[in-house]
């Protein structure tokens, strides 16, 4: 897996913990979709919805 980008190559931890078991199911789910439908463009889509939500929501850090 190491081939892939984005948050296949982040070490365990490195987004944070889950508060339940549920919610650590949920972001496994996340990671196999990406896995699966890798492309360079959904990298870019990811990178600039992130930038977008984190400087414009209200509950962004």
């Amino acid at each position: 897996m190491r081939a892939c980008s984005g948050t296949v190559l982040l070490g365990n931890g490195l987004r944070g913990m889950t508060e339940t078991p549920d919610k650590m199911q949920r972001r496994v789910e996340f990671d196999f979709y990406y896995i699966e439908h890798w492309s360079l463009w959904f990298d870019l889509k990811i990178t600039l919805l992130t930038l977008f939500i984190g400087f414009v929501n209200k509950n962004a850090y």
